[in-house]
């Protein structure tokens, strides 16, 4: 799936935000995604399905988004592009020089 990425393919401003859990003053745990970093990529489409679980159908699209290398993306991460988001399910570095990580998301949470 690796292709060779050029500047100018770095078009949309997307942001990667991390999961946290806190606990509010009640003692309720409270769950969220947070702003982690924004940064250019490029946003590719892959495909798309209709998942069939407990008599409802979902769509599920596959996207992969490429960005410049960094060391602090993880899988479980979620990533905002305009109104959509996108779950992270691999974090890959497809020639191993840190050139550019080549994110696989979909873009039904994996979590609800």
């Amino acid at each position: 799936m690796s292709t060779v990425v050029r500047t100018g393919d770095f078009r949309r401003r997307v942001t990667v935000e991390r999961y946290e859990e806190t606990i509010d003053s009640a003692g309720a745990v409270r769950q969220a995604y947070v702003p982690h970093v924004t940064v250019w990529a490029q946003v590719k489409d892959l495909s798309g399905s209709m998942l069939t679980h407990s008599q409802q159908v979902n769509p599920e699209v596959r996207v992969q988004v490429t960005i410049r290398y960094r060391s602090d993306i993880v899988p479980l991460m979620r990533i905002t592009v305009g109104a959509r988001q996108l779950y992270t399910a691999a974090v890959l570095d497809p020639d191993g020089r840190r050139r550019y990580l080549e994110i696989l998301c979909t873009e039904r949470d994996p979590h609800g």
